[in-house]
């Protein structure tokens, strides 16, 4: 286990959830900003939705990008959800990076807001259950993804449990 600061790597990231999962989304937006800086772009590279900006990722580093508005409108990384609505919730400044606790946390509120389990813990489900499982994974950045949750994938699946979506996971 590699080590930040004397601690391993995943007492820290144990230790930063507890302090998430006391944050309201608007908090636990800003916190992401502040932590990762903000995303230099667009989602996708014009109005018609058609293809992503492919010069915003960081999935080399383990990160996702999140649409803050998707608390009002889902699934705005889809085209066809993007479309319906305000082309503004694709710009820079309504997207955040994130890793994939922290993403799940935040589509967390936003079921636990709307009382419903987001599209979101369907579409990452058989990645988590991988991670869980151990899966080699082949491709870099899922190899970096699955070095972040290895050993912090109790707290994956406490989230998916959360919004009573675990069995999702196939446990």
């Amino acid at each position: 286990m590699r080590k930040k600061g004397g601690l391993s790597l995943a007492n820290s990231l144990q230790e930063e959830y507890q302090k998430l999962v006391k944050m309201n989304y608007p908090e636990l937006v800003t916190y992401l900003n502040n932590k990762y800086g903000p995303v230099p772009g667009s989602y996708f590279r014009t109005p018609t939705c058609k293809s992503k900006n492919s010069k915003i990722t960081r999935s080399m580093e383990g990160l996702e990008i999140h649409h803050v508005g998707e608390d009002n409108y889902p699934n705005l990384s889809t085209t066809d959800y993007a479309l319906v609505a305000p082309w503004e919730e694709q710009l820079p400044d309504r997207l955040v990076y994130c890793n994939l606790l922290e993403h799940t946390l935040l589509h967390t509120l936003i079921s636990e807001k709307y009382g419903t389990v987001q599209p979101y813990f369907a579409f990452k489900a058989q990645l988590v259950q991988d991670i869980i499982n151990d899966y080699e994974f082949q491709k870099d950045w899922l190899k970096v993804v699955y070095s972040q949750m290895k050993d912090n994938k109790e707290l994956l699946i406490e989230l998916y449990d959360r919004v009573n979506a675990k069995s999702l996971l196939n446990l």
